[in-house]
Formats: C-alpha cells, sequence, structure tokens
C-alpha cells in the first residue's frame, strides 16, 4: 500500500533505513535486505537518496521513496492512494512512468483522471457501488458525464 501522504508511510530517519524497513519485518536477512535496497533505489533512479534523512526530501522524492520500501518487499499486488495529489507536474509524471513499468499489478484509487489514460481497466465507483468498468478513456468520460450531470 502506498499512502496519498508519503510522509506518513516513511518511518525512519535515513532512505535506505526506511526502505529496509518492511525487509526486515519480514525477517529476511541483512545481506539480502541490503541488496534488495540497492536494487529498488537503482530500478527508480533514485540510488542518490539513499543515504539523505527522509524528512530533508520533497514530496516526489518522498513519493518514490514511499513507492520503493513497498517495491523492496516485491509483493504482487500495489495499492496506490491518490499518490499524485501533492505532486507537481514533473513528479506527478516521472511517478507515474515508474508505476506504468511495474511487472506488479497497480490498482490506484484516484480523482486524478490523466493518470489513468495508460491503464489496462478503470473501474468508476459511484456511491459506493461499481458505475462503470472497462477501458479507461471511456471510464473518464462515464465519470465526466456522471460529474456534470
Amino acid at each position: 500500500f502506498v499512502f496519498q501522504n508519503p510522509a506518513n508511510q516513511i518511518i525512519m530517519p535515513l532512505v535506505s533505513e526506511d526502505i529496509a524497513f518492511g525487509l526486515k519485518n519480514l525477517q529476511i536477512s541483512r545481506v539480502e535486505r541490503q541488496t534488495r535496497v540497492q536494487e529498488t533505489l537503482a530500478e527508480l533512479n533514485i540510488s542518490h537518496l539513499s543515504d539523505r534523512e527522509s524528512h530533508t526530501l520533497s514530496g516526489g522524492e518522498q513519493q518514490m521513496v514511499a513507492l520503493a520500501s513497498v517495491l523492496a518487499m516485491q509483493p504482487r499486488t500495489i495499492v496506490f492512494d491518490e499518490p499524485t495529489t501533492m505532486l507537481d507536474l514533473r513528479n506527478r509524471l516521472a511517478f507515474q512512468e515508474e508505476v506504468a513499468k511495474l511487472a506488479q499489478r497497480a490498482i490506484v484509487v484516484t480523482h486524478d483522471l490523466d493518470i489513468l489514460e495508460d491503464f489496462d481497466r478503470v473501474l468508476v465507483v459511484t456511491d459506493g457501488a461499481i458505475a462503470f468498468d472497462g477501458h479507461p478513456m471511456e471510464a473518464i468520460a462515464h465519470y465526466r458525464q456522471w460529474s456534470h450531470a
């Protein structure tokens, strides 16, 4: 799960420690933790953040570290809660690109319609029920029509 506000998810003082935290809870060996941390940082092109203090990161950097913390645990599915809400356009596009490259299934809860265009399937939830299930462009059109009704 990747939180809407990554600052709520990042708890360790250093980036590398934060990414290793979940792995430690999974009782993964120290050597394997270090390997996964370095591989995940490299995969997301944020190796330069490894020794940075977490509280000094920008919003975009925090979001990438939050994603790295989840990816290091090698889940099959990742749930994102409004992942672009606190990001500027440059960081939103970079984050969107990383999500598109994921091998894992991504479930994204969002009102940011632009990030949905490349998804395979979009569900529109209205009043607690699925109002539409289908292709992104059709789902976006449905949502826009509903919101103007």
